[in-house]
This record gives structure tokens, C-alpha cells and sequence, in this order.
């Protein structure tokens, strides 16, 4: 059933996407896209910088346990990772487990989950507070009418509610809560001592990180900050490459966008079509030919396609080299 879902909402987004192509014109589009030519090493790069960031900021975590894992294998771990997501429905749902299945050739499964419950941790605050700033600009700057601002001022709500109550829960016991909750609920009522003791090492991970290091905490929080902020500079780029520049405001709303197609939209991968044709929405908006805004994110598209094409490197690379 799940593939046969995946290969559904894959269609569903790709029809999506040649439809508000079609409607913008193909001519058009391309030849903003020629405009990028050589410059798209650059948004190249721009990526290179966050994907970085995200790997120093879980890099943090990890140089705390016992074995240390090399910044090129949580790099290479964490492109991966983003490959499984951009093309599973279920985002980081798949993307995740994955990179602590990855994890384990190198640490303990209860050191990797902890690491990994840690960096999403830190991802989604950073998104909530990312977004917090954008919802202020756009009510700043524009003029919602009163449907659309419900919709954005639920997702924000949503978005800070789970972020901070994940956190919190976190930092008391994020497994043993999960455990006695589906305890009180009666879905499960009996559990091994061995998944409890490995539920008590996991929390005891995470909490011993929030608790000890909070200077580590605040410097993997800014770092994911500042993958954010990277995605607001491959926009602005974009847009200056196909000779329709945008103003830093305006490209860290198209950012805050996209964080809010992905969350809608989790269930087509990659967002494919959706986002497109919510650029050309926004673009509409902001009273500017939505052909503009498609090609910028068919741009991001492009950069995200080359991401994808090294996951599989990457991971063909590690499965020819284990047994």
C-alpha cells in the first residue's frame, strides 16, 4: 500500500508540475532557466554551506558519546538522509530512521536515535522561530484576506505547539513519555525490560545534552538558523541569475513558503508541482509574472535533483564497500 501511495502522489505531483508549466508558458521558462548557465555553481555552493551546517550542528551531539563518528561520515550520512526524504511521502518519517540504521555501523542504536531525536529537535525549532519571523513580515507587508490568514496562523500555531512541547518532553523523557502514554491509552500495555532499558539510554542521552551542554545546544540551534538563512540566499540568487532580482524580504518569504508547502504537502515527494506552482501563487501576489517565480523554483529543483543523484552515489558507494 505505501508504494503503491508513493507512486500515486508522484503523479499527482508531476502531472501538477507540467500543468502550471504549461500554463506559464514552456518558452518562457526556459529561457529564464538559460539565464542561470554557469551561475548555478554558486547556488551549487550555497547548498554545499547549509548542508554543512546541519552536519556540524548534529556533529555536536555526537562528539559528546564515547565513539567519535568523522565529520565526512555524518556529511555523507546526512545527504543520504534527505535523499530517502525528498522521495518518500513521508519526509523525514523515512529519512530519519534511516540515518540512525546508518549510524549504528559506528555507535550504539541508542547513542544514534538519541542523535537523531536531538537534530530534528533542533531542526524544528529553528523552522518554528524561522517562520515566527516570516508570519511577521507578511502581515507587515501585506493585506491577507481572512482565509489565508487562518491558514497560515494555524500552520505557525502548529508548527510551535509541536516544536516546543517536543523539546520539553525531551528534556524529561521523550521514550518513557511515549511508553506510559500508549500504556494509558491501552494499545500496549506490556514492554520487554530490554526496550525499556533501551528507551531509559536513549532519554538519558538526550537529556544529559539539553542539561550538560547548552553551549553546544545554542551553537547547533544557530547553525540550523543558519541553514535557514542559506535558503534565503539561493533564492535571492535565483531570482538575480534569471535578471529578476528580489529583495532579501521578499526571497525570506518565499522561504517561509516553502516550509509551509513541505508541512501541507508531506505526502507528494519532493513537493513536486505543488511548489511551483505555489511560487507562481506568491509571484501573482506580489504583482509579478508568476513565470518568475516557477523558474526560480524549478532552479531549487535543479540543485535538489543534483542532492539527490550524490545520495545514490553515496549510497552505492557504501553498499559496494560493506558486505
Amino acid at each position: 500500500m505505501k508504494k503503491h501511495l508513493r507512486k500515486i502522489f508522484f503523479v499527482i505531483g508531476l502531472l501538477l508540475f507540467a500543468w502550471v508549466v504549461y500554463r506559464l508558458n514552456p518558452a518562457v521558462i526556459w529561457t529564464y532557466l538559460k539565464e542561470v548557465g554557469a551561475n548555478f555553481f554558486w547556488i551549487l555552493l550555497v547548498s554545499v554551506l547549509w548542508y554543512g551546517a546541519y552536519a556540524l550542528a548534529w556533529e555536536i551531539f555526537l562528539k559528546n558519546l564515547s565513539k567519535r563518528v568523522r565529520f565526512w561520515e555524518i556529511f555523507r550520512i546526512k545527504i543520504v538522509g534527505e535523499t530517502i526524504n525528498n522521495l518518500t511521502p513521508f519526509s523525514w518519517g523515512g529519512g530519519d530512521p534511516a540515518r540512525v540504521l546508518m549510524l549504528k555501523e559506528h555507535i550504539p542504536l541508542t547513542e544514534g536515535t538519541a542523535s537523531v531525536i536531538v537534530d530534528r529537535t533542533l531542526n524544528n525549532l529553528a523552522v518554528a522561530l524561522f517562520m515566527l519571523v516570516g508570519v511577521i513580515i507578511t502581515l507587515w507587508k501585506f493585506r491577507l484576506s481572512p482565509a489565508l490568514l487562518a491558514g497560515v496562523l494555524v500552520a505557525l500555531g502548529i508548527i510551535l505547539s509541536v516544536s516546543i512541547l517536543f523539546f520539553l518532553r525531551s528534556r524529561e523523557g521523550l521514550f518513557e513519555f511515549f511508553i506510559d502514554l500508549l500504556k494509558r491509552l491501552r494499545i500496549k500495555r506490556q514492554f520487554s525490560p530490554k526496550t525499556l532499558q533501551h528507551a531509559r539510554e536513549i532519554d538519558g542521552h538526550i537529556s544529559h545534552f539539553y542539561r550538560m551542554n547548552r553551549r553546544g545546544f545554542a551553537l547547533a540551534f544557530l547553525l540550523h538558523l543558519f541553514g535557514r538563512g542559506c535558503g534565503v540566499v539561493e533564492i535571492y540568487l535565483a531570482a538575480r541569475f534569471i535578471h529578476h532580482p528580489l529583495t532579501l524580504i521578499d526571497s525570506y518569504l518565499l522561504a517561509t513558503m516553502t516550509v509551509i508547502v513541505n508541512m501541507v504537502f508531506v505526502f507528494v515527494p519532493g513537493s513536486l508541482g505543488v511548489l511551483e506552482g505555489a511560487f507562481a501563487g506568491i509571484f501573482g501576489l506580489l504583482h509579478m509574472n508568476p513565470a518568475v517565480g516557477t523558474s526560480i523554483q524549478m532552479v531549487r529543483r535543479t540543485r535538489m535533483i543534483f542532492w539527490t543523484a550524490a545520495g545514490f552515489v553515496l549510497m552505492g558507494k557504501k553498499k559496494r564497500a560493506t558486505p
